[in-house]
């Protein structure tokens, strides 16, 4: 049973360890920093892309509010008129 721990442990270890030992694990170039590299330009223009998509979806939906509002008001003054307009007419047809 100790020596099927150790193998496991062994072997745990040595996975552990290949990416250090491995020359593809390295830093890309992302990691390592060339701004002029095509996977450092092409991860800007995501982020551009995800940006100018979050920021098109907020002010619609903060439009949509606001028009929400807007004819909210403009029915209310319009219920408002008619009411001071059959208030007007049953006024004169007491007379």
């Amino acid at each position: 049973m100790n020596s099927a721990l150790r193998d496991i442990s062994v072997g745990i270890a040595a996975i552990a360890m290949s990416p250090l030992l491995s020359t593809s694990a390295r830093a890309c170039a992302v990691c390592a920093g060339d701004p002029q590299s095509p996977l450092v330009q092409g991860a800007r223009q995501g982020i551009l892309t995800m940006l100018i998509i979050t920021y098109a979806v907020v002010i619609g939906f903060a439009g949509m509010f606001a028009i929400t509002i807007v004819r909210s008001r403009r029915m209310a003054l319009a219920q408002r008129l008619r009411d001071q307009v059959a208030g007007d007419i049953s006024d004169d047809s007491d007379a």
